[in-house]
């Protein structure tokens, strides 16, 4: 019995901390298997439950979960509160766009719409994105090199316990650009890549997660932030990519352009 209270205490914990990073999907499967041990869980996880198929856009079932919630507060006005604060966050959701709606489901993630998909190589295509969502961050060009992450809705995958992969990729389009509501990605397309065949799938109107801006090196250290104390700082640099390699070169390029400092770059890629 002490061990398998522990493991429930392990297992809301890791909920707790799923949640917290955004991942409201394994925080939601922790939850429901707690439940699953009692017929008669608790109020702290059935309001979990219900808070994470909000965050979730699964707005029947959180409003299911929310009634009978309400129904069983009677009596105890700290749980009327807090099941009432749910609900208002629930009436406000409902009321939202349904990009926004969309967008809420992952912290630091905005929706964007695929537009465009041009064929770059035999290898590789351009897929150009837009955004009306005012979440979506704002990219800094002063002095950085920044990327973004997408989130491959590839369903149950070997890379972990969530429906998603996620996948890192520098813009080829600029700052600028992005506070637009336009981003473009040249990506690479494996023959067996998980997120490589979603994208292939991926239909011109689809909505996608997107992260916010995120720094890759400052520069001109050419380092992550955490390694920038007493990192060597070149005058100039001379910088060798191949293939789809050619994205990060591009914008430490701008940057290097902006602070009209010297830059070279040797570039290679396959014929076809």
């Amino acid at each position: 019995e002490g061990d398998g209270e522990q493991l429930a205490q392990l297992a809301f914990c890791q909920a707790t901390s799923f949640e917290a990073s955004g991942l409201y999907q394994a925080a939601l499967d922790r939850i429901e298997w707690l439940m699953s041990l009692d017929p008669e869980p608790d109020t702290e996880l059935c309001l979990s439950r219900a808070r994470l198929l909000m965050k979730l856009s699964q707005s029947a079932k959180s409003a299911e979960e929310l009634e009978n919630l309400r129904q069983a507060s009677a009596g105890d006005h700290e749980l009327q509160g807090r099941v009432k604060t749910l609900l208002t966050q629930w009436g406000e959701l409902q009321e939202a766009p349904e990009q926004a709606r969309s967008a809420a489901r992952v912290e630091g993630y905005a929706c964007w719409t695929l537009a465009e998909v041009v064929a770059s190589s035999k290898h590789s295509a351009l897929f150009r994105f837009t955004s009306s969502d005012a979440q979506r961050g704002s990219a800094n060009p002063s002095w950085q090199l920044w990327h973004v992450t997408l989130l491959a809705a590839v369903g149950k995958n070997p890379e972990g316990p969530l429906s998603w992969v996620e996948r890192d990729y520098t813009p080829v389009s600029d700052a600028q650009t992005w506070q637009e509501g336009k981003c473009e990605l040249l990506v690479k397309l494996y023959p067996d890549g998980l997120a490589s065949k979603w994208l292939r799938d991926l239909k011109v109107g689809a909505s996608v997660l997107m992260s916010h801006p995120r720094t890759t090196l400052l520069l001109p250290q050419l380092v992550t932030p955490d390694a920038v104390l007493g990192a060597f700082a070149p005058k100039r640099v001379l910088y060798v990519a191949g293939g789809t390699g050619i994205t990060p070169a591009l914008g430490i390029m701008e940057a290097y352009r902006l602070k009209e400092q010297p830059f070279c770059l040797l570039y290679g890629c396959r014929a076809d």
